[in-house]
């Protein structure tokens, strides 16, 4: 292995198993409450199943996510975190 970079190139497009990580803009604290973080955890799911993920384990916070998972499309990583982050801009205001 010649070099190692510091952080990995988003073109990652072969199927199989990763690892993701996400923060908010400005690592902002958009999903404090329980209702908000309901609202980011439900789209996950959902948007996992549309997508054709198998969700290992995942971890969300109000300014952060992270998950594990497998996925058999190409670009899956691009098109669920292009999906969730499109459908989470601006969470309803909704009671659990």
């Amino acid at each position: 292995m010649s070099s190692w970079p510091h952080a990995p190139s988003k073109r990652v497009t072969e199927p199989g198993s990763y690892i993701v990580t996400a923060a908010t803009y400005k690592k902002q604290h958009f999903f404090r409450s329980e209702a908000r973080l309901a609202y980011l955890q439900d789209q996950l799911f959902e948007i996992a199943l549309e997508t054709g993920w198998e969700l290992q384990a995942w971890a969300l916070f109000s300014n952060h996510y992270q998950f594990a998972g497998f996925t058999e499309n190409k670009n899956g990583i691009h098109e669920l975190t292009s999906k969730l982050h499109g459908l989470s801009v601006n969470p309803p205001q909704r009671t659990r």
